[in-house]
């Protein structure tokens, strides 16, 4: 039985002291995580439980994510939310692809030819190296149980919100 309140972080006592901690998503993910000998934590109950679990024990971590996670209320969620009211649930990262590729497929041409071209995606900026797609991820940091994005410093792309 679940104790009252805020649920705890699945694996943590497993993790404490390791220089290196994956945040996973999913319980047997995890599990097969620790079983080859890497510190993995997750939300009880796996994506299901993330709303519900105490994340303050991560408050000063840093974590990388993509902008569709880290940034809600957008006008792009807000499209979302009304085309599928039902939500996309553990799939919402396989959604942000599915948009970033989708709108990828329009800009090719322009990151083939145009010299350190970019395209601000949701799943984060997206750039050619060669004949390789690369994402680099925002970057957030734990306050209060809640990942807070990091600002870039230097680019036009002061926040994640205007994809």
């Amino acid at each position: 039985k679940d104790p009252s309140g805020r649920l705890p972080l699945y694996n943590a006592a497993n993790c404490r002291g390791a220089t290196t901690t994956y945040l996973i998503e999913g319980e047997k993910p995890c599990d097969a995580a620790c079983e080859i000998g890497l510190a993995a934590i997750t939300s009880a109950h796996g994506a299901n439980g993330a709303k519900l679990t105490d994340w303050t024990p991560l408050d000063g971590v840093y974590l990388l994510d993509m902008p569709w996670i880290l940034y809600e209320g957008t006008k792009l969620h807000r499209m979302a939310e009304e085309t599928w009211p039902e939500g996309h649930g553990r799939y919402a990262r396989l959604f942000a692809m599915g948009v970033d590729a989708y709108r990828l497929q329009a800009r090719l041409y322009l990151l083939r030819n145009l010299q350190d071209s970019t395209l601000p995606g949701v799943t984060g900026t997206l750039r050619l190296d060669g004949a390789r797609l690369v994402r680099e991820s925002d970057w957030a940091v734990f306050r209060n149980g809640e990942a807070i994005p990091v600002p870039r410093v230097g680019e036009g792309r002061g926040d994640s919100t205007q994809y």
